[in-house]
């Protein structure tokens, strides 16, 4: 887990991140990496989430109605292992 992570804790969008479309996909730019990102659907569906603040358990609630095959342990993982990326990256924070 991240360590800014906590049960509860609120993950929003950081504002210096810029973002970009094109044919389909979306990509970050800049972030405490100065890097540029291209989001999977996993992470597209998280960034587009995070368009108003949301828990991780808020999160896992929509993945897991939109994808009620995968297990619920899996999605939550998968979840959380995006969130602490992306907050390492400082695409995204808590608070």
């Amino acid at each position: 887990m991240a360590g800014a992570e906590r049960q509860g804790a609120r993950y929003r969008r950081c504002g210096d991140v810029e973002v970009r479309e094109a044919d389909g996909n979306i990509f970050l730019a800049g972030g405490s990496a100065n890097e540029i990102y291209l989001l999977d659907p996993l992470a597209t569906a998280f960034w587009r989430l995070l368009e108003q603040p949301q828990t991780l358990d808020e999160v896992g609630a929509v993945f897991a109605a939109a994808f009620p095959d995968v297990p619920p342990a899996q999605l939550a993982k998968d979840i959380r292992n995006l969130a602490a990326t992306l907050e390492r990256a400082g695409m995204v924070q808590t608070g």
